[in-house]
């Protein structure tokens, strides 16, 4: 389980890597726009994974967990500039730290 979780979000940290690279250093919108489409995807894909444990260890947060994934999705839409992105690139490092690893924690160690 935990080697499961360590890859996702060493995939999903590669990809938001490779994304904000373009998110940086572009001037077109559409590039922009394309890049925040692409992340979006995998980040819903990421959660769903996220979602599915939840569902299967921990139901009783599964809600919560659904709804604050949901908040993030709206704030990468919301991207519209380079300062924006970084805002959102921090509520992820907080949603890591004040949400994922906690619940996540608690799942590894319980099983």
């Amino acid at each position: 389980m935990k080697n499961k979780i360590v890859l996702e979000h060493k995939r999903l940290n590669n990809m938001f890597d490779s994304m904000s690279f373009f998110i940086k250093n572009s001037q077109n919108s559409n590039v922009t726009k394309c890049s925040i489409n692409l992340m979006a995807k995998q980040l819903k894909e990421h959660f769903e994974f996220e979602e599915n444990i939840i569902l299967k260890y921990d139901s009783m947060n599964y809600l919560y967990l659904k709804n604050k994934h949901d908040e993030l999705i709206k704030e990468l839409y919301a991207i519209t500039n380079k300062d924006s992105f970084y805002e959102f690139l921090k509520l992820m490092e907080i949603h890591d730290k004040d949400v994922d690893i906690p619940l996540f924690k608690n799942i590894i160690n319980k099983n």
